[in-house]
């Protein structure tokens, strides 16, 4: 009788054993893989995204991630001066782009390069004009989804500027932002550069401008001078929630007399009236109202200043095209726009001013067409509107230090591309 009771208890606890066993392994076959993007081997499957800027990961934070060039530094504003972001993968406080209830909030992403220039980030977005007013939605990687990874609504466009539609500004492919100079181009002994409260660099052809941004030292990326596009979609910014939330960009009308006599404007507004500031910081400050946010983190000079040279113009066979032009004349077909210049089409039967405009109205993007009525002051906030035509066969926009009610960041207008002292110019960047 003892020997069964022995048996039976050695049974039931086999039996206890299996059961405790077959819950474990089942329990362990239900955990979630820890390492969901990798297969048997380790390896990264090829239809798993990494690196994408997802709301879920850093790489989206209401915007694109800025893509910083080969030795550019992240920045930002700290005790009234641009202090290094020391891991700017991590620490994201360098930038905030969020909808903000008052003008003069925006945190747009800077940057600098080893030359001492500073950049601006220009993230992805869609946008839509309603009543003179631009709303802005920001958009994923390359794609065409909001934050949500939601469509966008049909009344919104993908601005030109970073599709890959050549013929209407964009880039050689859909791209997730673009770096603009922060400042009207200057120069010194080592060529341009785009610092705040130097002497602008004017007294050049458009033909140079396009030749010598292309030059610019900056590996794995794409410098140019600014194309049409990128000067609307910087402009749109400006005006949208995301900048000054329809508050008009103030001028830079500072005028310097050099000691050669010659005239010139001051980044960055110098000390607002006829020369430099006493620093840098200065500058920045008293003159956050010329920044496309209203503080130290917008695009600077983008209204007034010195005309600025845009890589656009009609090919009407006129002689300046190759007098002052030659170089972007000379980049790819002539005839024809690619991802550095935009070649706008005009009237064969009635080259003026007037005829080209309405030639051209159904562009988007530019900051002409959707954001004035015609020829003359009509374009937003009065700012002077006057196309490409006969021997003026090139763009500028902005305006100069000239104190009318023309000038301005949706200002734009002719010019045969001479050299001259009211005309510079500014850069952008595409990160390869």
């Amino acid at each position: 009788m003892e020997k069964n009771k022995k048996l039976l208890v050695s049974i039931g606890l086999g039996i206890v054993l299996l059961i405790c066993v077959l819950l474990f392994l089942s329990f362990c076959s239900k955990q979630p893989d820890q390492n969901p993007t990798s297969n048997n081997n380790g390896s990264t499957p090829t239809n798993t995204p990494t690196n994408t800027n997802t709301p879920a990961s850093s790489e989206f934070k209401v915007v694109n991630k800025p893509a910083l060039v080969e030795g550019m530094k992240a920045i930002k504003w700290e005790n009234n001066d641009w202090v290094e972001v020391n891991d700017p993968d991590k620490d994201t406080s360098w930038y905030d782009y969020k909808k903000k209830p008052e003008a003069g909030s925006g945190e747009w992403a800077n940057a600098k390069t080893s030359d001492g220039s500073y950049w601006v980030w220009i993230p992805r977005f869609a946008y839509k004009i309603s009543n003179e007013k631009v709303e802005i939605v920001f958009l994923q990687n390359n794609s065409n989804k909001d934050e949500n990874s939601k469509e966008i609504p049909g009344e919104f466009t993908v601005h030109p500027a970073f599709t890959n539609k050549v013929s209407e500004g964009g880039w050689d492919t859909e791209i997730s932002g673009f770096w603009v100079s922060k400042f009207e181009a200057a120069k010194d002994d080592n060529g341009l550069v785009f610092k705040p409260n130097v002497y602008s660099y004017n007294n050049i052809t458009i033909g140079d401008a396009f030749a010598l941004s292309k030059e610019l030292p900056y590996e794995n990326s794409f410098p140019h001078l600014i194309k049409n596009s990128e000067w609307g979609a910087v402009a749109y910014l400006a005006v949208s929630q995301y900048g000054r939330n329809g508050i008009e960009v103030s001028p830079n009308l500072t005028k310097a007399t050099l000691s050669d006599g010659k005239t010139t404007s001051v980044t960055a507004g110098g000390n607002g009236v006829d020369g430099l500031a006493a620093s840098e910081q200065e500058a920045l400050v008293k003159n956050a109202s010329q920044s496309t946010t209203g503080n130290v983190y917008g695009v600077y000079d983008m209204a007034g200043g010195l005309w600025e040279r845009v890589a656009a113009y009609i090919n009407n066979g006129n002689d300046n095209l190759l007098l002052n032009g030659k170089a972007i004349m000379e980049d790819g077909d002539p005839n024809g726009s690619n991802k550095y210049k935009t070649v706008y089409p005009y009237n064969k039967s009635d080259d003026t001013n007037e005829a080209n405009y309405n030639l051209n109205k159904a562009i988007k993007g530019d900051a002409m067409f959707e954001t004035s009525s015609g020829v003359g002051y009509k374009s937003w906030f009065g700012d002077e509107s006057s196309f490409m035509f006969g021997n003026a066969v090139f763009l500028h926009r902005g305006g100069s230090t000239v104190n009318n009610p023309g000038v301005g960041i949706f200002t734009f207008s002719n010019t045969p591309g001479m050299a001259g002292n009211p005309l510079g110019f500014r850069c952008a960047i595409i990160v390869k």
